[in-house]
């Protein structure tokens, strides 16, 4: 078994070796937008660094599911999976608009699968700011929130090891 090395390139993209039977899950957030709704004279920028990563994992008979929170806790919700070691990291998005209005943040989409290992799996269950909140994110003001964001994986068994990847995308408007 070869150790898991962690080296960390521009853009936040993460290089890994892995060892046999484990798996490792790298998401990057690509394709960040800043979108406006309502005035005109409103603009919204959001600026989003690092990556939502599940570390090392190796699934067990049946698989199951491991959430990372927006605060980084890393956990098996249901199934048979077992962490192995590493930390994980969870994105952060800064929002800064210039109207004086509560703005949403979202992920744009539901769910999606990675690929990697010649197998895939499936991301869900986004969380924004804090567990159990959802996808979806609405400010309470004009202040500019940092929000952070978690998810969960579907490991399957058998489920190929190698480094998985994958995108999404988080957009922000104005009401």
């Amino acid at each position: 078994m070869r150790p898991v090395r962690d080296k960390m390139e521009p853009m936040g993209k993460k290089s890994i070796i892995a060892g046999k039977g484990k798996i490792l899950v790298s998401l990057t957030l690509a394709g960040i937008v800043g979108l406006w709704r309502g005035s005109a004279l409103a603009t919204v920028n959001i600026q989003c660094s690092g990556n939502l990563d599940f570390g090392t994992m190796a699934p067990g008979p049946g698989g199951g599911v491991v959430e990372v929170t927006p605060n980084g806790a890393r956990s098996v919700v249901s199934g048979n999976v077992t962490i192995v070691g590493g930390a994980v990291i969870v994105p952060s998005c800064l929002v800064t608009w210039t109207m004086p209005q509560p703005v949403q943040i979202s992920v744009a989409t539901a769910s999606f699968n990675i690929f990697g290992g010649g197998d895939t799996m499936t991301i869900d269950d986004f969380n924004i700011e804090n567990d159990g909140a959802g996808p979806v994110y609405i400010s309470s003001g004009s202040s500019a929130p940092v929000v952070d964001i978690g998810a969960s994986l579907h490991v399957g068994n058998p489920q190929a090891a190698g480094s998985y990847s994958g995108t999404f995308t988080v957009t922000v408007s104005t009401f």
